[in-house]
């Protein structure tokens, strides 16, 4: 049993002791547990960084481009340290016909 063994491991320290051991011991299997198993997911592995999903089968489709200011994307950066003004993100702007790029 779990909670002999480290009780026995600790040298009968008593109950705060031997609790605290076993959730240590606990929390490092769970996560460990759990990392592994993220590792391993299918659909863990499909999520983008944000949390966008795309199933197994979609395929990537391309955008007609015609011309200037048809299709332009938006994007932000991640938090970056705050500026003094209190700002900690860039706006990114792309013209995809030109590939022009602005922030």
């Amino acid at each position: 049993m779990l909670i002999e063994k480290i009780h026995e491991k600790i040298g009968h320290f008593g109950e705060v002791q031997t609790l605290a051991e076993v959730k240590k011991k606990i929390w490092q299997d769970i996560i460990e547990s759990i990392r592994r198993f993220v590792k391993i997911c299918e659909k863990c592995q499909l999520v983008r960084e944000f949390g966008n999903m795309r199933s197994n089968n979609e395929e990537m489709k391309s955008i007609p481009i015609c011309d200037f200011f048809y299709c332009v994307m938006l994007d932000t950066t991640k938090p970056l340290l705050d500026t003094k003004d209190g700002n900690k993100y860039v706006l990114v702007t792309i013209n995809h016909y030109s590939k022009w790029c602005e922030t």
